[in-house]
């Protein structure tokens, strides 16, 4: 039997394998140990000593880039399908863009409950995702910014 592993595009000394579903440091020969950050994502610190570097790697692109061979594309990011955070397996991970992420949680209720300003808000996503494709996440930055402001103004109506 065989070991399935998959090294890193950047980080040349790590490896995912696939048949453990662990992270493995070769220098160190070591498997990593994730933690879970507040966020609910698994989290861990990535290091590069030749070009003496550290990144913080949540797990889930870490492993779909070693799966791929290659960094996440601008613009895009990795979807959970089943919405569970902790389910890191690759048939779980999916490379999406970012106003496809945006409306996978809408759909399944992700964020928790929504009021009637969040409806609003989500269908604006959905009209610019089919005329455009895509958000950048500038352009979601801007765009949330101008909306807590608006709605800001409009609650002391």
């Amino acid at each position: 039997m065989s070991v399935k592993l998959h090294q890193h595009p950047i980080y040349e000394d790590y490896f995912y394998n696939e048949d453990t579903h662990e992270i493995y440091r070769e220098y160190l020969d070591q498997v990593i140990k994730p933690s879970i950050h507040s966020s609910g994502y698994y989290v861990f610190m990535a290091e590069d000593f030749v070009e003496s570097t550290k990144k913080s790697y949540r797990l889930h692109r870490f492993i779909m880039e070693c799966l791929l061979g290659r960094e996440i594309k601008e613009g895009y990011v990795i979807n959970h399908i089943d919405g569970d955070k902790g389910n890191n397996l690759p048939s779980n991970l999916e490379e999406v863009t970012i106003s496809r992420n945006t409306k996978h949680a809408y759909e399944n209720n992700l964020n928790g409950k929504y009021d009637l300003w969040d409806t609003f808000n989500y269908a604006k996503i959905l009209i610019a995702d089919k005329y455009y494709n895509y958000f950048t996440r500038e352009n979601i930055k801007k765009f949330l910014r101008i909306n807590r402001k608006l709605k800001k103004s409009l609650s002391k109506i």
